[in-house]
């Protein structure tokens, strides 16, 4: 199945207007407006195949490998991360070879190089070059960098991929639904296992960190991508919960409308024994009010690695 753009929504979220550039009073108020809309009736429309469950994990067997100083949904994605079967995804992809859109500077690969023992190839691709692209792809062989410029299509994929993957990328991305088209077209040419791993905001995230990007996502929103795959086995993570919610108001959110320092540079320790005990309290509570989702979709595989 090949898809073309012309007359298709590009954007899951119904509008592309993006926080991430300088919006005046009345452009602020639209996004909000546009957002708090298309967060509405998340349940609503979701994709029978897109199974929702709740991340959960021993907390204690990766705490301390993580970094202290986060926002609750960065420390919750980094332990999703940690989390993640390698060896079986090895075992099922083969050699591992790594899309990540949206890489930043990189940062990612090698925190997997830290976090597992499983080999892999990494190729990142931004809009935006990287400083320390150079530096770190001489350093390490099976890292490569690519700025792209415009909208991500096909011919960008040069390389062969079976792990596609994307951290707080996403919601930046004007015309998503663009990117899984391209990636849709190029699994149909493949026809062999891969798997994707998208880490992206819920629409708690639109109180948690206001102006930010374009958009949030919803089980019902994210159905428009899932029902691009129509062979896949989709599963939704739900990360946290509204105690990692309030924690991230009354330690972030709330300081920085204020002016003031949060709570990360005020009292660290506190902060990370609270952040403890609130993942806890929503790894134990079944809430699917997430703070965060991990939308991971395998292609071409029988049944899940997860």
């Amino acid at each position: 199945m090949t898809y073309s753009n012309r007359g298709l929504i590009q954007s899951s979220s119904g509008h592309s207007l993006n926080a991430d550039v300088p919006l005046d009073l009345h452009q602020q108020k639209t996004w909000f407006n546009l957002n708090i809309e298309n967060n509405k009736a998340p349940n609503k429309d979701v994709d029978s195949k897109l199974e929702i469950r709740l991340f959960s994990c021993d907390i204690n067997a990766y705490w301390a490998h993580l970094d202290i100083d986060v926002t609750p949904s960065r420390k919750l994605c980094n332990m999703f991360w940690l989390n993640l079967p390698w060896k079986k995804l090895h075992h099922i992809l083969g050699p591992i070879k790594i899309m990540d859109f949206g890489c930043s500077i990189g940062n990612y690969a090698l925190n997997f190089m830290k976090w597992t023992n499983t080999p892999f190839d990494y190729h990142g691709f931004d809009v935006r070059w990287g400083n320390v692209w150079d530096l770190r792809s001489s350093e390490f062989p099976n890292l490569k960098f690519t700025q792209y410029h415009g909208e991500f299509e096909r011919k960008h994929i040069t390389d062969k991929f079976n792990f596609f993957m994307s951290q707080s990328a996403m919601e930046h991305v004007a015309h998503d639904l663009n990117y899984f088209r391209v990636v849709a077209d190029y699994l149909d040419e493949e026809e062999k296992p891969a798997i994707q791993i998208h880490l992206i905001p819920s629409a708690a995230c639109l109180e948690l960190y206001g102006l930010h990007g374009v958009r949030q996502y919803t089980p019902r929103t994210l159905s428009k991508i899932s029902t691009l795959f129509p062979n896949g086995i989709c599963t939704l993570f739900c990360l946290g919960g509204p105690a990692c919610n309030t924690l991230h108001i009354q330690a972030i959110t709330l300081p920085e409308h204020n002016n003031t320092a949060d709570w990360r540079i005020t009292n660290l320790d506190d902060y990370d024994r609270l952040l403890k005990k609130a993942i806890t309290i929503d790894m134990k509570s079944n809430s699917l009010d997430a703070s965060f989702y991990a939308l991971v979709i395998e292609s071409g595989v029988n049944e899940s690695a997860f």
